[in-house]
């Protein structure tokens, strides 16, 4: 019974945790879900934010909406 309770317990942490998913990219373009109960829009801009330095550009955000499940989409340019 002991193992059940916490093998649930690291089961649903394991589950809050969830960073930031990237849903699309390209060296000009991406576009992250989140939760926003979780993270916020400056952590999905800073995941935008590295993924453009790889291509020598910087994040500028183009869009954010809510999504089905309450989650928040940001699109961005690298410019």
């Amino acid at each position: 019974m002991k193992f059940v309770f916490v093998f649930s317990a690291l089961l649903v942490a394991g589950c809050l945790s969830t960073a930031p998913i990237v849903d699309f990219a390209t060296p000009a373009s991406i576009s992250i879900r989140y939760d926003p109960w979780l993270f916020t829009a400056k952590e999905a801009g800073n995941v935008a934010q590295k993924h453009c330095l790889k291509h020598e550009k910087n994040a500028a955000i183009v869009d954010r909406k809510r999504i089905n499940g309450g989650w928040d989409l940001m699109s961005f340019d690298c410019r």
